[in-house]
């Protein structure tokens, strides 16, 4: 008997059956298989049963428990996929952009923020109170971090005005010595 090979299933969230209807359907390795479902561009949304240890050293089995979609069902069903992961994707953009204007304004409104933003299963962005704080906690130390770099020219300008200063005072300092010295010298010449 030939191995197979289990196909790719990337499923964006994935749910392994083991309560299923008819009898139950062991492995090779005897345990109870799983049924899956399959992502691959393929077969997406064929389910199959396979070695629950598949990925960690299990062994090779594999059963489909559908039968071969039409070409026009797997075309649908790949767009679907698609597009379910373009919005996860879009989602997740958008959280974080929400996230980092709730701490935005947290920071700029005394620390207590107005905006309540309300994203999937009616929770408000703001009941995320651990990222939310952990962003807030970077904007301020960026913020520092550019008040620091700003002090810092301001000393290093400072610095180069306060030399270049004692440098004139003491060149000035031995020229007006030499010339006092020189004044001297020719007034009395004229006497």
């Amino acid at each position: 008997m030939q191995p197979r090979i289990r196909p790719d299933f990337i499923s964006p969230q994935p749910v392994s059956e083991y309560a299923y209807d008819g009898p139950a359907v062991k492995c090779h390795c005897n345990k109870l298989a799983p049924r899956d479902t399959s992502w691959s561009d393929l077969n997406p949304g064929r389910r199959f049963y396979g070695c629950s240890d598949f990925r960690d050293g299990g062994c090779d089995f594999f059963k489909w428990y559908d039968g071969k979609m039409c070409n026009r069902a797997t075309e649908l069903l790949r767009q679907l996929r698609d597009s379910e992961r373009n919005l996860l994707k879009d989602n997740l953009a958008l959280r974080k952009n929400a996230m980092d204007l709730v701490a935005f304004d947290g920071n700029h409104n005394g620390g207590s923020s107005a905006v309540d933003i309300e994203v999937e299963g009616g929770r408000s962005i703001c009941g995320i109170e651990g990222e939310v704080a952990l962003r807030k906690k970077v904007l301020t130390m960026k913020q520092k971090i550019k008040v620091i770099k700003k002090e810092k020219s301001m000393y290093k300008m400072l610095f180069s005005c306060s030399m270049l200063c004692t440098v004139c005072i003491a060149i000035g300092f031995f020229f007006g010595s030499t010339c006092k010295r020189h004044v001297q010298l020719a007034v009395a010449n004229v006497d």
